[in-house]
């Protein structure tokens, strides 16, 4: 899908004008941007957030991010947060497992 299309495709079909209206975008950065086809990833956020729609779905959507990215950085984080001792618990489990 285009940029033009996902942003066609937000909820309400909304115009250039009332995009930036309701999410605080410049009208000509949107519209200057639309014409190359693309969005920033920060003007897809804000555009999410003023329709109500996932800004994680439009970023994977409009191709600025790929769902493995959130993947990698969900594990990432959790061993970083989780303690010795459930990272020895859940390694003793696959080894049960395997």
């Amino acid at each position: 899908m285009s940029t033009r299309e996902w942003f066609t495709n937000l909820p309400g079909s909304p115009s250039i004008k009332l995009a930036a209206e309701t999410s605080g975008v410049d009208r000509d950065t949107i519209s200057r941007q639309l014409k190359h086809d693309q969005l920033s990833a920060e003007i897809v956020i804000k555009l999410c957030q003023a329709f109500g729609k996932s800004p994680v779905d439009g970023l994977v959507e409009t191709g600025h991010i790929i769902p493995e990215d959130f993947n990698r950085a969900g594990i990432i984080g959790a061993l970083q947060r989780a303690t010795d001792q459930q990272i020895i618990t859940e390694a003793g489990r696959r080894m049960k497992t395997s």
